[in-house]
């Protein structure tokens, strides 16, 4: 089912096209069990076909036994790499990596 949303998702982005996208960078943050390559790949590749720059950092070990914290540090490590510390970014996540977010922020 997840499936789905991601396509309406890509289908919206789509149907506004000529429109401009009000956000320059966005970091995608997989839930329990995914990596990188498997998490938001349809849309990524759609917003960066608009010239939004997306990351998908992959979070190890990807069923999280190391805990939040662990899951957290590893993502500001990953953002601050690729973006810097004070670059505005716009955060999707998915199920435990929504968690994992959370902690971060």
């Amino acid at each position: 089912m997840a499936w789905l949303g991601m396509m309406l998702c890509v289908l919206a982005l789509s149907a506004h096209a000529a429109k401009p996208i009000p956000v320059k960078r966005v970091v995608f943050v997989h839930g329990i069990w995914q990596n990188e390559w498997r998490c938001f790949g349809v849309i990524r590749r759609a917003l960066e076909a608009r010239g939004v720059e997306c990351m998908a950092p992959s979070l190890r070990p990807s069923d999280g036994r190391h805990g939040l914290p662990d899951e957290a540090q590893q993502l500001q490590a990953a953002i601050e790499e690729r973006f810097g510390k004070d670059k505005h970014f716009t955060i999707i996540p998915f199920s435990m990596g929504g968690l994992a977010s959370r902690y971060y922020l």
